[in-house]
């Protein structure tokens, strides 16, 4: 006689369905630091502007009030924000409410392209929750949001309501909506869980201040200007870049009742 088990995740059947009635509400997030760099030129080489501090990615979603939110450490202090629509489109964004806490943005869209994301009054939650979100990570640059899926592995309750899953969040995802099966908002990305080791951070903050300075190579970025490469900018590059790509498959979310609170300020 043979025996067996049916595994199955509960709500799994509704991810084709929530993804379809979803994904059009989302963007890319460019945030440019430097303002001798457009937006075309930052788009056809991502990665490198991103090394070099002049831009950063993630990922917003329109509201239905017609604000895009996003997480804060993605805008904060850029000289423009652009959102790339998954028709493929660049909307200019501009920054209107911040909480450093919750490390949420509100911003206000040149034009909106869908009806938004409703905030709801409540969702119940509990652990082992089917979740997932849409996001543009880093080197991703497609127009369509790429799905994440997990499962809800905790919810810390304090000041702030933080939910943990199991999904593996890249450098972009920052910003992008956490939802059930069902499509509801739950929460929003802000960080995948990365070691921070004291001796690394020790050598990150000595060479951004070195005692010796040596220029180790010179590039050419887009718009006809150079960067020139120190060994300690080397380093500090090579340092984010290894945050950027480690993987504990720990992601942090905030819980969407915190956006409630900062749409109602």
């Amino acid at each position: 006689m043979r025996m067996g088990m049916e595994f199955r995740l509960r709500g799994i059947e509704k991810l084709p369905s929530t993804i379809r009635a979803i994904k059009n509400h989302l963007c890319a997030i460019i945030a440019l630091q430097d303002s001798k760099i457009d937006i075309k030129e930052a788009i056809a080489s991502i990665p490198v502007m991103y090394s070099l501090g002049k831009l950063s990615k993630g990922t917003g979603f329109l509201l239905s009030s017609g604000y895009v939110t996003t997480a804060l450490h993605v805008v904060d202090e850029a000289y423009k924000i652009y959102g790339l629509t998954p028709s493929g489109k660049y909307v200019t964004l501009k920054l209107m409410k911040k909480n450093k806490a919750f490390d949420l943005a509100l911003l206000e869209p040149e034009e909106v392209w869908s009806s938004g994301l409703h905030i709801p009054e409540d969702v119940r939650l509990q652990v082992g929750d089917l979740i997932l979100t849409l996001g543009y990570p880093l080197n991703y640059m497609g127009d369509e949001p790429i799905l994440t899926a997990g499962f809800l592995s905790n919810i810390i309750r304090r000041d702030i309501t933080k939910l943990i899953v199991n999904c593996s969040f890249n450098v972009g995802n920052s910003g992008g909506p956490l939802l059930n099966a069902d499509g509801r908002l739950v929460g929003i990305v802000i960080a995948k869980s990365i070691l921070k080791d004291p001796y690394i951070e020790m050598i990150e903050k000595i060479m951004e201040h070195p005692g010796v300075e040596l220029v180790y190579a010179s590039i050419k970025l887009p718009g006809g200007f150079e960067e020139e490469i120190t060994l300690s900018k080397a380093i500090r590059i090579m340092i984010k870049w290894m945050a950027a790509n480690f993987q504990t498959n720990i992601g942090i979310a905030i819980s969407s009742a915190h956006l409630r609170t900062l749409v109602e300020e």
